[in-house]
């Protein structure tokens, strides 16, 4: 991809983020990782996170789309769907926050998700330079002390 390719493409993550964040402000949803994960989005109108507002047809988009998401990964997750280890692999992951609204589940932080089971794995991967800015810019807001992540150029993996 070019570069101004590369820019739409990463913009529409930034679009989301905005939605789930004007969504969560409405109380259409509970994430306490939305605000501090779309830090510095810049979607393709050139909305910021800090003047979001999307409309109510949005949020509830928003809304449905982020519980259908939690229904499904729940499903694949419970231990009535089987047993062994279970990998997640979301792909164009972007400012996503289901992995932390379940690995950090309770505690006052993100919705009412049940924790990740001990043994799966959880992968994140999208452009580098998304994969870059979680890791470096995001996710350090996001991860409570005491907890560790990490990553790699290629994809992500926390």
């Amino acid at each position: 991809m070019s570069g101004a390719s590369d820019r739409a493409v990463i913009s529409t993550g930034d679009d989301a983020a905005l939605a789930k964040l004007s969504a969560v402000r409405a109380g259409y949803l509970d994430d306490d990782f939305a605000s501090p994960m779309s830090a510095g989005a810049v979607g393709l109108r050139g909305g910021s996170s800090r003047g979001v507002a999307a409309e109510p047809v949005i949020r509830r988009g928003t809304h449905a789309r982020v519980a259908a998401v939690d229904r499904c990964v729940g499903a694949f997750l419970s231990p009535r769907s089987g047993g062994g280890r279970r990998q997640v692999v979301v792909l164009g992951a972007g400012r996503d926050t289901s992995y932390l609204r379940r690995r950090f589940a309770g505690g006052g932080r993100g919705a009412a998700l049940p924790p990740l089971p001990p043994d799966t794995g959880w992968y994140e991967v999208d452009h580098p330079s998304v994969v870059r800015e979680k890791a470096r810019r995001w996710l350090p807001r996001c991860v409570p002390g005491g907890h560790r992540y990490q990553f790699d150029e290629e994809g992500g993996s926390y």
